[in-house]
């Protein structure tokens, strides 16, 4: 009777085993990395497999070295242990794609306990962070947008009228001014919806006076 128990024992333990040892067959995907020390590939959608004796690993439908592969590359991996990385260590997936429990003890009806021997230490490498880029921000363009077409009727001025022309550079546009640097000095000229008349910071721009006895000065700013 205990020959016949310790059989079905050792049938039993043996299909622990091989459920245990249960590989996935061809999975497609592209190469990420290779942890040589868990001897596990790892894939851009985040799948794992643990190589094992029987794996192996085909680019372009050619047996390779899981070292020769590159990142980037489309490979098929056969017959390798689906694994997850959980706490530090790479932990092997059952058939319903959750973590497999680790073995039990087994009890025989005398009471003798067998023990499934622990695997080989494995060191595990935590896989390094993503690599952050930085790209330098581009410097900023300096765009002048000409002032929109518009038609000016100018009446005559009286015979007394004087005309000067002054250029400046534009240090500052408010809502409805802009400030003007000019050789004599700088101030601020009136105008209305400066921010939205296409005048920016730093523009060259003309200044045409007209003077009339009695009267204010008038300018109209041009954009050069």
């Amino acid at each position: 009777m205990k020959a016949v128990m310790a059989a079905l024992f050792a049938v039993a333990l043996t299909a622990t085993v091989v459920s245990a040892q249960t590989v996935v067959t061809d999975e497609r995907g592209r190469f990420v990395r290779y942890d040589p020390a868990a001897q596990v590939i790892v894939l851009d959608d985040g799948r794992m497999y643990r190589v094992t004796p029987s794996t192996v690993v085909l680019l372009d439908n050619r047996p390779v070295s899981d070292t020769a592969v590159q990142p980037g590359q489309v490979i098929v991996v056969r017959a390798a242990q689906p694994v997850v990385y959980q706490n530090g260590l790479y932990t092997a997936v059952g058939p319903s794609g959750a973590p497999e429990a680790p073995p039990s003890s087994y009890a025989t009806p005398s009471s003798t306990v067998v023990v499934t021997p622990p695997p080989a230490p494995v060191t595990v490498v935590a896989p390094p962070p993503p690599a952050t880029v930085v790209t330098p921000a581009p410097p900023p363009a300096t765009t002048v947008v000409p002032a929109p077409s518009t038609t000016t009727v100018v009446t005559a001025p009286p015979a007394a009228v004087q005309r000067t022309t002054m250029y400046g550079t534009v240090t500052d546009v408010d809502r409805n001014e802009i400030k003007v640097r000019t050789d004599r000095g700088s101030f601020e000229v009136p105008l209305m919806d400066a921010k939205n008349s296409g005048i920016r910071k730093g523009d060259t721009v003309q200044f045409d006076m007209m003077v009339t006895p009695g009267g204010s000065p008038s300018a109209y700013p041009r954009v050069r």
